[in-house]
């Protein structure tokens, strides 16, 4: 790494906020949303370190559907990356710390909705057969009722 190079990742490094953002996605792939909660700050505020990060390749990103999920970018070149190991394995404080203890929190949180949408597209699929391709318990359209409702 050049003096530019060294320079310009201080400068980034230099808001503990970035610090704390790259400290969870070393250790978990994480949402906006997650971030913001376990961080305790506001989504946007959250997104403007992001984007400096990203544009430093520190952190990628990837799309699944309306979410955008950051990772730690694990393929930077040998300089930045020992540079990092020794700004990681030297820090000792308490905002990081309580991060961490926040992190299980909201990533049970994920794992409580995934598996509600699970369930609700299950149960989706089940009531859409039953209605759709007559199988026993099928539910009829039967017009006198939709009448009674429309009044």
């Amino acid at each position: 790494m050049d003096l530019a190079s060294t320079s310009a990742l201080l400068r980034l490094l230099s808001d503990p906020t970035r610090v704390r953002l790259l400290a969870l996605l070393e250790r978990e792939e994480l949402t906006v949303a997650e971030l913001s909660e376990v961080l305790r700050l506001a989504q946007p505020r959250v997104s403007t370190h992001l984007a400096k990060l990203k544009e430093a390749d520190l952190v990628r990103d990837r799309r699944a559907g309306v979410s955008a999920y950051y990772r730690f970018n694990s393929e930077l070149d040998a300089k930045s990356s020992a540079f990092l190991h020794a700004l990681r394995e030297t820090i000792d404080d308490a905002l990081l710390k309580n991060d961490a203890q926040r992190l299980p929190t909201v990533l049970a949180e994920r794992a409580r909705r995934r598996l509600g949408r699970h369930r609700r597209r299950r149960h989706g699929a089940a009531l859409f057969a039953r209605a759709h391709l007559g199988s026993p318990g099928a539910r009829t359209c039967r017009p006198d009722r939709q009448r009674r409702r429309a009044r």
